[in-house]
């Protein structure tokens, strides 16, 4: 992975989670899926980012599950 973020690595590496490997392994599959996917954290986890926008967020609590928030972005405003 070559777009690794220092703070979210932190953060991955205190985190005191009873789902932290599945959380590391959908961490790497989102990160391995494009070069150009960037991470940082947002409401106290990871999220990951493509072209400036969030696109994907983790949910780590409450503790005994771990979510992902899949970013819809601005609906289109249809003319009727």
């Amino acid at each position: 992975m070559t777009n690794r973020s220092p703070q979210v690595d932190r953060f991955m590496a205190d985190l005191n989670h009873p789902l932290k490997e599945v959380i590391e392994q959908l961490r790497a599959a989102i990160l391995n899926s494009n070069e150009a996917i960037t991470k940082h954290i947002k409401w106290k986890a990871p999220s990951f980012c493509y072209a400036d926008q969030d696109r994907v967020t983790f949910r780590l609590y409450p503790a005994e599950r771990a979510q992902l928030i899949l970013h819809r972005g601005a609906k289109v405003s249809l003319p009727w």
